[in-house]
């Protein structure tokens, strides 16, 4: 059974997926919040409590009135920051619980004086005098899949996100500063010779930075550790056992095995080492390791098979860790790894300026760059693992956005040709096409031609699926060049579809009077020299290709506008080669496949 405060901080979470709407119940929260103030106020047990009900009510009634998007957000945040004790009462919002209040409450709802019965479900023990209400004040989770203990089946307790960390006030060179001491060599660092400098490289680590932003592959969680007579097969365990006895075996297949038998107060597990006969030579009876896999059942029992195992000392695992597990190669291992990068951790992230403003992570509620550092690393808990990991894929985005617009305001700098269409002439190209337009097309062409008449270079990505007529939309673009006096590129990432563009945009174009030309690996030498010469004079209007047209003899007399198709099949180099082929030309790139990696190309 939740309690009231977890079911509110559901509601309000709910709010801001859906974007503050007061839709998270039916009728608005203002339906909702006389019910939940009885609830909760027989869940309370001292006058803090009933006071946070009342003022939480009040700020539910008071976002229920408002009619602007950021009041209700900041109501939302405010009365989640109240629930978790990270924000301080506005005034507006403060009651002070009297003790009328109480016999008030009490006379409208008797079970207020009995709440303990209440708040607790009959399962539990008598004697549990656990503080519902105000564990829930912490934060709190609701699961729904039974627990063993009757306490943790109500809620469980997460980790709030820590409180900012005070940041110094640094000059934008002082800061540079900072960062730049990350571009120390990996060899700084103790521990690290040339022989181990050399396998760090072949990670692709070569400065103290490489080394701070290579985060773990994946995490072996030992904050869970189970008796052994308590592993179920079929699931992911953590155990900690001693070594009872170890010995090699041999399969029917001549498969040579280490079978290891882990023993602790409650029992006995067989652990399975295929491929790892190295592994006799390190364990030893006694030895004390921790397990991390999938259990499975074998003949009837409970063993593991080729689980993580580490051996439990005051260096290494123990019980209540979160290990990372970060990427090896010959010679280092996931010991020295660590080791390495506790150095790194421990020395350099606490000086790191944080690049995000202020203003951001708190409207994000988002974490400080330092702490989040330090949690991908070594978490102390799943829930910081989780608050570092959404900070980090946040900073991952941000970048590739803010190197996104930098590249296109760098490209933009540049003036480009702009292109002039009267209305009389596109609406007698559209007229002499064999078909009408769709929508999507001409909204399409509405938006090209928009583009192209301004002299900042046009940057458009054409999406459609196959046969969905792009190729129109493209040859209305290309004309648009070619009435301007201006030549025209295509560039297709095979000869095949090169010919088919050719023949479909001659068509097209058939109108307009227009030399149009094919250049792929199979064109002749004498032909490919006389595109050349026609492209370089301008005599050539349009010119149909494949990698062929961004060779170093390609020159363009005045090419107003590149196409690409199939853009994600070309390298960055490539696409820039074609585009670099004019003065800034217009740049429209064409798609059927709108994967992320086609996005962030564009």
């Amino acid at each position: 059974m939740p309690s009231a405060l977890e079911k509110l901080v559901k509601i309000l979470r709910l709010e801001q997926e859906t974007g503050h709407k007061n839709t998270a119940v039916i009728g608005g929260l203002e339906s909702f919040v006389a019910n939940w103030t009885k609830e909760a106020h027989t869940q309370a047990r001292t006058d803090e409590h009933h006071a946070l009900v009342e003022e939480l009510a009040r700020a539910i009634d008071y976002y229920s009135g408002l009619d602007d998007r950021e009041g209700r957000y900041n109501t939302v945040r405010y009365m989640l920051g109240r629930i978790t004790g990270r924000t301080d009462a506005l005034p507006q919002f403060v009651y002070d619980w009297t003790e009328e209040d109480q016999q008030r409450l009490e006379a409208e709802s008797p079970a207020v004086s009995q709440r303990e019965e209440v708040v607790h479900e009959p399962d539990l023990p008598k004697d549990d005098d656990r503080d519902i209400f105000a564990e829930s004040i912490e934060v709190i989770q609701t699961i729904d899949t039974p627990s063993p203990s009757p306490v943790q089946h109500l809620l469980v307790k997460t980790f709030p996100k820590p409180r900012r960390i005070r940041r110094d006030e640094l000059s934008v060179q002082e800061q540079l500063d900072r960062w730049r001491v990350l571009d120390q060599p990996v060899n700084k660092l103790k521990g690290v010779g040339n022989r181990r400098q050399e396998q760090l490289a072949r990670l692709g680590i070569e400065t103290v930075g490489d080394l701070l932003l290579t985060f773990p592959r994946r995490y072996d969680d030992y904050t869970q550790v189970l008796p052994l007579n308590k592993i179920i097969p079929m699931e992911q365990v953590s155990a900690v056992g001693t070594i009872k006895e170890f010995s090699e075996k041999v399969t029917r297949d001549n498969r040579r095995y280490l079978r290891v038998t882990l023993e602790d107060m409650t029992g006995r597990l067989p652990v399975i080492f295929f491929g790892q006969p190295h592994l006799k030579r390190y364990f030893r009876p006694g030895m004390q390791i921790a397990v991390f896999g999938r259990a499975e059942l074998y003949l009837g029992k409970t063993q593991m098979t080729n689980p993580e195992w580490e051996e439990v000392a005051p260096d290494g695992v123990f019980e209540g860790s979160i290990i990372p597990v970060y990427p090896l190669t010959k010679g280092l291992t996931n010991k020295i790894m660590r080791n390495l990068v506790e150095q790194v951790v421990a020395n350099y992230a606490p000086g790191l300026p944080d690049y995000v403003p202020l203003s951001v992570l708190e409207r994000t509620e988002l974490v400080d760059l330092t702490w989040a550092l330090q949690q991908i690393h070594f978490p102390e808990n799943q829930d910081y693992l989780k608050y570092a990991q959404e900070r980090l894929a946040f900073d991952e985005l941000m970048l590739l956005q803010l190197g996104i617009l930098s590249k296109r305001e760098e490209w933009q700098a540049v003036s480009g040709i702009p292109l002039h269409i009267e209305d009389q002439w596109l609406d007698t190209f559209k007229s002499n096409l064999p078909y009408e337009l769709t929508a999507a097309q001409q909204r399409a062409v509405d938006a090209i031609r928009k583009d192209v008449a301004s002299d900042t270079p046009m940057n458009r990505l054409l999406q459609g699926d196959v046969g969905a007529g792009k190729t129109v939309v493209a040859s209305i673009a290309m004309a648009m060049a070619i009435t301007n006096g201006k030549q025209a590129a295509i560039m297709a990432p095979t000869s095949i579809l090169a010919e088919q563009h050719y023949q479909g945009i001659g068509e097209l174009l058939e109108d307009q009077h227009c030399e149009i030309r094919l250049l792929t690996g199979g064109t002749t030498e004498a032909e490919r020299r006389e595109i050349y010469e026609g492209m370089a004079n301008g005599t050539i209007d349009v010119v149909v290709g494949t990698h062929a047209l961004i060779q170093e003899r390609v020159e363009f007399a005045n090419l107003a506008l590149a196409v690409i198709d199939e853009q994600h099949r070309f390298g960055v180099d490539e696409r820039g080669s074609l585009r670099g082929k004019g003065t800034n030309p217009h740049l429209l790139v064409m798609t059927a496949t709108p994967i992320p990696r086609t996005l962030a190309l564009t």
